[in-house]
């Protein structure tokens, strides 16, 4: 049986890398001809920015509510903003860590805006990994929730979504946790931690 593993890295080389590993037939044969330059995603593995993203915001906007927490380097305004907003105008409970010392463009202010007024909660913290998980499923990838432009969208970034129970279970207390370390955020403000590296399997 064939695996692929996967990276969540800044481009920094300092700050935590995760991986994540597959064993699933149709991400591994993804993942292969992605490499070849033969194909660009399965149902579940995708490979560039604009597909990570719609992955992900679909992930959102999937899940049966409650409380959701996403972990991203940047964000901005696009379909992880809406897709939060929308979670957020229903009634649940969003939490998002970033890094607030990369957030300077103006989508990024208008985003985090947005989000803290519709009730969001907000923390900052460097070199976070690129996270998004609800009730029933994870979204994992390399792509940073930023907003999308004709340079970006094709840039080669992964996404990958689980249903793992152990991992859906896992990441939202490994986020908690980081929320805790971190101080309550404001534009332009960053907190510097430490963290370790984790290693996720996703095999469902």
């Amino acid at each position: 049986m064939g695996s692929c593993g996967l990276t969540i890295a800044t481009f920094r080389a300092r700050g935590p890398t995760s991986s994540c590993a597959t064993t699933i037939p149709a991400d591994v044969r993804a993942a292969t001809s992605w490499v070849d330059g033969t194909a660009a995603h399965s149902d579940r593995l995708t490979f560039t920015k604009r597909d990570a993203l719609a992955q992900e915001a679909a992930a959102i906007a999937g899940s049966p509510g409650g409380e959701i927490d996403l972990s991203t380097e940047d964000i901005g305004t696009g379909p992880i903003e809406t897709a939060l907003l929308h979670r957020l105008a229903a009634g649940d409970h969003v939490r998002l860590l970033c890094d607030l010392a990369e957030c300077t463009s103006s989508s990024a202010r208008g985003a985090l805006a947005q989000l803290e007024g519709a009730g969001a909660e907000v923390r900052s913290r460097k070199a976070v990994d690129k996270l998004a998980v609800t009730a029933d499923r994870a979204w994992i990838g390399s792509a940073n929730a930023s907003f999308l432009d004709a340079h970006t969208a094709a840039q080669s970034d992964w996404g990958l979504v689980t249903t793992q129970t152990d991992a859906v279970a896992a990441l939202p207390a490994a986020l908690r946790r980081r929320l805790e370390w971190s101080r309550r955020a404001r534009v332009n403000a960053g907190v510097a931690s430490r963290s370790r590296n984790r290693n996720i399997d996703a095999r469902s």
